[in-house]
């Protein structure tokens, strides 16, 4: 589809009188440049971890997500996997892996730094909440139990 207007223009000759022959090529490289970078952005990967889920977004769209009650219980380390892909700057580059233990489906966090290895990692941490004694995630604001402000 883009090769169209690019075959157009090879017999189009450019007229410095004529404002039309000058105008049209240029609208026809914005107009590709400009679905170029929409593509791009459409195409750009996101994840996102809450307080009650962890999500992986793709151009504005929930592509995955694993609810963390599904690690009610049990300690979310033995369902994530941390390893180094590279190193950047003297820097690791961790990727990180997510499993599903109710659906079998894994998310796997790419091009992460140490701080989101950390923020990940405080998951499997417990806060009791002060006033029910109820085991809440340290990424909680509030008692899962009772509501209150934690």
């Amino acid at each position: 589809m883009l090769f169209v207007p690019l075959i157009l223009l090879e017999d189009f000759e450019i007229n410095l009188t004529d404002p039309y022959s000058i105008v049209f090529p240029g609208m026809i490289a914005f107009l590709i440049l400009f679905f170029i970078v929409s593509f791009v952005n459409v195409r750009r990967t996101r994840y996102y971890l809450t307080s009650e889920r962890v999500l992986v977004v793709r151009g504005g769209n929930i592509r995955k997500e694993i609810p963390l009650s599904h690690f009610a219980g049990r300690p979310i380390s033995q369902f994530l996997e941390t390893k180094v892909m590279y190193t950047e700057n003297d820097r690791p580059v961790y990727r990180i892996r997510f499993y599903d233990p109710m659906s079998d489906e894994v998310i796997d966090f790419k091009g992460m730094d140490s701080y989101s290895v950390k923020s990940v990692e405080r998951l499997s941490e417990v806060s009791e909440c002060p006033f029910c004694g109820y085991d809440n995630t340290t990424t909680s604001k509030y008692c899962r139990n009772c509501g209150a402000v934690l």
